[in-house]
């Protein structure tokens, strides 16, 4: 093969990997873990949650909510940063409603630590 056609090979197989990242990358989602799958092992690891809004309070900008998925119920806190940020890229979660589904995927936490409590951090 020419030089110039390895060339051309080289730089179509790159911009079609790239390409397929980005495909991949934008559809791929998180699966929503059942919230009785969720356990003290699991803290510090990426979970995502769908469920109903039971209950949503706003304080200092940040947003707390619960999610029931009808397995159970966890908490979501959302900082006021991590709101800010994502109200600039057109997702206001401030407009989250009670009784709404929402989804929530951020890394699991202890709340208040040594309580058993678990919740998510909302990462966006």
């Amino acid at each position: 093969m020419k030089e110039a056609t390895l060339k051309y090979a080289a730089v179509f197989c790159s911009i079609l990997g790239l390409a397929l990242v980005y495909i991949a990358s934008t559809t791929l989602s998180t699966a929503s873990i059942p919230t009785d799958r969720l356990s003290m092992r699991d803290i510090g690891k990426a979970v995502k949650v769908c469920g109903e809004i039971e209950s949503k309070r706003v304080s200092k900008g940040h947003i707390f909510f619960t999610l029931s998925d009808g397995y159970g119920n966890i908490n979501v806190a959302v900082f006021n940063s991590t709101a800010i940020r994502l109200n600039n890229t057109g997702t206001n979660l401030y407009s989250l409603k009670q009784g709404g589904y929402a989804c929530a995927a951020g890394r699991l936490a202890e709340y208040p630590e040594g309580s058993g409590t678990l919740e998510i951090i909302y990462g966006g």
